[in-house]
C-alpha cells in the first residue's frame, strides 16, 4: 500500500529543502526524494550572496552554518583573457560555504521540521490519480540492493536541479535539446601569497569558450568552479585535471598565474549538458523550483539565492491551497506560480545569460570590460540587476484559497 503525503518534493538540494521547510511549518506532510545521499559534493560555485544569508536565516540554519566558519566575501574581481581587471564591492557581505556542508544542514533541518526523507531513490513511474499522483520509486539499499516503494501525494514538485531523468518522463521540451556547456569543480589549497590575494574576494576569469570562478569556502579551502563550452574539452590530451590546466593557462594569463599557487585537495567533479534553455514552471500539474524552473548563468552569483527564494516563495503560495487539489485549484496554483516566478526571476535570468554570451567571446569580452570599467558605478549596477533584493519578501504576491 502506498504511503500518503500532501506533497512529494523530488530533489533534496537548496530549492527542495527550503520548500519542504516552508511547507512543514504550515502543517503539511512532506516527503523529499533524493537520488543521492548526504553528505555529498555538487558542481557549484559555492558562493552565497548576501541575499542567500538572509534566506538561510529565515529558514533557521544560518546560525549553525556560521559556527562552522564560512569564508566572508565582500568583493568581486573580474579578469579578462587580455589582462583587464574590474573590481567592485558587493552590495553586502557574501559567504563561501561548500555544498557538502550546506545541503546536509538544510535537509537535516527539513527532517527536524517534520519532512520524511528517502535517499538513494529515483522516480521510476508517476501516474495521475483522482487525489493527486502515485509515484513509484526505485531505491538502492545500503548494500546496493534495489527495491521499489510507492508514494501518493496531492502535489508533486520538481526540485531536482538542472536536468534529470524525470524531465524525459514529463516530456519537457528542453530535455531533447543538446547544450554545449560543461561544468567542472575542484577544491584546492592556496599558497600563502594567493590566499592573501583571494581573501574576502570572489574572482571570475573569462577566456575564449568559458570562465572560471574561485573563492574560499570553510576550512581555508578554495573552490575552483568553471563553465566551459564542450569544444574546449576537445583540445585535451587526456582527461585529468592537470591536462585541463594546461589548456586553460594558454587561454588566460590570470589563470596561469593562479594555477601555479593552487594545490588540488579534493575530487574533480563534472556535469555535462548544463541547460540555459527556457523552461516551464510547471508541466502536467507538476510544479518546478530552483534550477528545474530556470538556470541562471553562474557568473551572476545568484543561483543559490534563486533556489532558496523560489522554494520559500512556492511554499508561501502553496500553503493555503487544498492538499488534495481538484482540477480548478491545481490550475489556479499553476497559473499563480508561473506569474510569480516570471515576475521574480525572468529579468535577471535574461540579463545574466546575455552577459554570459558576450564574455564567452574574447573580442566582445574585452569590449565589455573596457566599457563597464570606464563607466562609474556600472559594475555595481550590473551586480544589482542580476541579483535579487536583500530586503525582498520571499512570499509570492499571488495567493490561493480553498484549503481542503
Amino acid at each position: 500500500m502506498a504511503e500518503r503525503y500532501d506533497v512529494l518534493v523530488i530533489g533534496g538540494g537548496l530549492a527542495g529543502a527550503s520548500l519542504a521547510i516552508g511547507l512543514c511549518r504550515q502543517g503539511w506532510r512532506v516527503a523529499i526524494v533524493e537520488k543521492g545521499d548526504y553528505p555529498r559534493d555538487k558542481v557549484c560555485g559555492e558562493f552565497l550572496s548576501p541575499e542567500s544569508v538572509g534566506l538561510l536565516s529565515t529558514l533557521g540554519v544560518w546560525s549553525t552554518l556560521k559556527a562552522l566558519g564560512p569564508a566572508a566575501i565582500g568583493r568581486a574581481r573580474f579578469c579578462s583573457a587580455g589582462g583587464k581587471q574590474i573590481e567592485l564591492a558587493l552590495p553586502g557581505e557574501g559567504q563561501g560555504v561548500s555544498r557538502r556542508v550546506l545541503d546536509q544542514h538544510l535537509v537535516e533541518h527539513a527532517v527536524s521540521e517534520g519532512a520524511a526523507l528517502f535517499c538513494r531513490a529515483e522516480v521510476e513511474v508517476m501516474v495521475p490519480t483522482p487525489t493527486g499522483r502515485t509515484v513509484t520509486l526505485r531505491e538502492r539499499g545500503p548494500g546496493g540492493e534495489l527495491q521499489r516503494r510507492s508514494l501518493e501525494a496531492g502535489w508533486v514538485i520538481g526540485a531536482y536541479g538542472r536536468r534529470a531523468r524525470i524531465d524525459h518522463l514529463l516530456d519537457r521540451p528542453f530535455a531533447s535539446l543538446r547544450s554545449p556547456f560543461v561544468g567542472l569543480k575542484r577544491h584546492h589549497r592556496p599558497s600563502p601569497r594567493l590566499g592573501a590575494k583571494l581573501q574576502g574576494h570572489v574572482e571570475i576569469h573569462t577566456f575564449d569558450g568559458g570562465y572560471c570562478g574561485m573563492s574560499f569556502v570553510e576550512g581555508g579551502v578554495v573552490n575552483v568552479c568553471m563553465l566551459l563550452e564542450s569544444r574546449v574539452l576537445g583540445e585535451l590530451d587526456g582527461s585529468d585535471w592537470s591536462k585541463l590546466q594546461v589548456v586553460l593557462q594558454d587561454r588566460s594569463a590570470s589563470l596561469r598565474e593562479r594555477w601555479a599557487e593552487l594545490e588540488p585537495c579534493g575530487e574533480a567533479l563534472a556535469v555535462a549538458q548544463v541547460p540555459f534553455f527556457a523552461k516551464e514552471t510547471s508541466k502536467d500539474g507538476v510544479l518546478f523550483v530552483g534550477d528545474a524552473a530556470g538556470v541562471i548563468a553562474p557568473l551572476a552569483g545568484d543561483g543559490q539565492a534563486m533556489a532558496l527564494e523560489s522554494g520559500l516563495a512556492l511554499a508561501d503560495l502553496l500553503g493555503p491551497a487544498a492538499r488534495t487539489p481538484d482540477p480548478e485549484t491545481q490550475a489556479r496554483v499553476v497559473s499563480a506560480w508561473d506569474r510569480a516566478f516570471r515576475r521574480r526571476f525572468r529579468a535577471r535570468l535574461a540579463l545574466a545569460q546575455g552577459l554570459q554570451r558576450q564574455l564567452l567571446q574574447p573580442s566582445r569580452a574585452e569590449l565589455v570590460f573596457a566599457v563597464v570599467g570606464a563607466l562609474p558605478g556600472a559594475p555595481e549596477l550590473l551586480a544589482r540587476w542580476t541579483r535579487g533584493k536583500s530586503d525582498q519578501k520571499h512570499g509570492a504576491a499571488d495567493t490561493v484559497s480553498g484549503r481542503g
